[in-house]
């Protein structure tokens, strides 16, 4: 999807954060896109569109992110306590 599919007021470069054809997303390309979210300088909506992410996997960012920080969108996270980020445990 193109940045031209979402109506936002800035680019991605004004509003530092990743590139639209990221793939491969690291606990800091993470954290700029959540932090972007949360500063409301884009809407969840939008980011959602523009990198074709779920909004189940977004929110789980989100609820890593405010709950652990960085640490919390690490992949590694999930592995060290068996759970995915933003699930409850049973």
């Amino acid at each position: 999807m193109t940045q031209n599919a979402v109506r936002t007021t800035h680019s991605t470069k004004d509003l530092d954060l990743p590139a639209l054809d990221t793939r491969r997303w690291s606990a800091f390309l993470k954290e700029k896109v959540v932090r972007a979210i949360i500063d409301r300088r884009i809407s969840q909506k939008d980011v959602e569109k523009l990198y074709d992410i779920t909004s189940e996997e977004l929110n789980g960012w989100i609820a890593g992110y405010k709950k652990n920080g960085r640490s919390g969108l690490k992949a590694t996270y999930a592995q060290r306590t068996g759970r995915t980020i933003g699930s409850r445990r049973p």
